[in-house]
């Protein structure tokens, strides 16, 4: 596993608290969005809880090109704990994470804290961490 980004509603996407992204929410957007298509098979590769049926599949695979004869997935996107997750994306796979973000009243954040924005770079001063890469104290504005 590389780096990952998260879109969450969250304060902190790890957090086990606060407002989550709903499976219903997930797939409305999914079929809303002509670029994205449920992935059934990589959905029970990967996650052996949906190949048993006991859970909803969330994976969602990302193609770039609608217009091209042949498509190739561009990125792979998924649900976990009330997030939508994407493991090393792109700088385009980014900005479509960006886009999904805001379509779902959310922020695209990374790992380590740093909120991504329009343009797929993490957005100056809009992070958790100082630049020594320590979280800032809760009452620290600067």
């Amino acid at each position: 596993m590389g780096y990952a980004v998260y879109i969450t509603r969250k304060k902190h996407w790890s957090d086990q608290e606060g407002p989550v992204i709903t499976h219903t929410e997930w797939m409305s957007y999914v079929q809303t969005d002509r670029s994205l298509r449920l992935d059934m098979e990589l959905a029970r590769r990967s996650d052996p809880e949906v190949a048993a049926r006991r859970k909803e599949p969330t994976h969602a695979t990302w193609t770039r090109n609608m217009d091209a004869a042949e498509k190739s997935i561009d990125a792979v996107f998924w649900m976990d704990n009330g997030n939508i997750v994407a493991d090393s994306p792109s700088l385009q796979a980014r900005i479509k994470l960006f886009l999904i973000a805001d379509g779902l009243q959310a922020k695209l954040e990374g790992e380590k804290g740093e909120i991504y924005g329009p343009v797929g770079a993490p957005e100056t001063g809009r992070t958790r961490l100082r630049k020594d890469g320590r979280k800032h104290r809760w009452w620290q504005f600067w």
